[in-house]
């Protein structure tokens, strides 16, 4: 007898032909040097899934699986098991959750991210939480949808550690290359405003909340200039490279058109 899962992956209901497939998966696995590979995602979560189809035997027989499942595991020549328990249990995650076959894309190190910080299994409704829609997940941008899982992470550590700063601004700390290590979460834990705090350490503009303190019209007038000579180069670089960044909101291109605008308007002689 055979049980056919959703994706066309065939699991043999009895355990020697699993105990076999596992070995055949990991000498594979082991086999490629890539570890973050579309292939590598596949040979694992397949791994998953036999290990999971395992599990619902052992159960309907009345065993208990931590027990049952050392006798399952290919070992190695010194006799110690090929897949570790932390490895194991990743795997099964991974496999459990509702057409995650459908973002093996993503690499296998993202898909255990995925594992575990959804609530349930439905992989869909996560990625809608992160602000992606139908639309965005069939014509992604790799590197914005790598960037939300992160920051998602990232999320989900501050708020551990009774961090509280929004998603927007995790997301532009991540896009200038801040690493969340525990230097800096030591530097942002305890403070009223570790948002502000984070701004200041990768040079946002930030406004003192204690003094109300300002620059002065000079030294505005000098960053102004200063940014838009940079801004200048790098919208010509990205138009030269076709790199034109999706995810920027468009208001953002309106408001700065219509500052412009006035700024220009202003900075030409008075008409006598």
């Amino acid at each position: 007898m055979m049980d056919i899962k959703d994706d066309g992956l065939i699991m043999p209901a009895d355990m020697d032909s699993i105990i076999a497939a596992l070995g055949a998966l990991e000498s594979k696995i082991n086999k490629q040097t890539d570890t973050e590979d579309v292939i590598q995602a596949r040979l694992r979560l397949e791994s998953g899934k036999y290990l999971n189809q395992a599990k619902s035997i052992i159960k309907k027989q009345g065993l208990k699986w931590e027990i049952e499942v050392s006798k399952i595991i290919p070992k190695k020549p010194d006799g110690t098991p090929v897949i570790k328990k932390t490895t194991r249990a990743e795997r099964m995650k991974v496999a459990s959750l509702n057409n995650i076959d459908k973002y093996l894309f993503l690499g296998w190190g993202k898909l255990v991210k995925i594992s575990e910080l959804i609530k349930g299994n439905d992989v869909e409704v996560f990625l809608k939480d992160l602000g992606f829609n139908q639309a965005d997940i069939k014509n992604f941008d790799y590197s914005e949808f790598s960037m939300a899982i992160d920051a998602k992470v990232v999320h989900s550590l501050l708020k551990k550690n009774n961090i509280n700063i929004s998603m927007d601004l995790i997301l532009k700390s991540l896009r200038k290359g801040v690493i969340f290590e525990d230097k800096l979460l030591k530097e942002l834990s305890g403070k009223a405003r570790p948002d502000l705090v984070l701004k200041s350490l990768i040079h946002f503009d930030v406004v003192n909340p204690k003094t109300s303190q300002v620059k002065s019209p000079l030294a505005v007038s000098s960053e102004i200039e200063e940014v838009m000579e940079k801004l200048i180069t790098l919208m010509g670089k990205a138009l030269k490279t076709n790199t034109v960044p999706k995810h920027i909101p468009g208001f953002m291109y309106e408001d700065l058109a219509h500052y412009n605008s006035i700024l220009y308007k202003l900075s030409l002689p008075a008409e006598e």
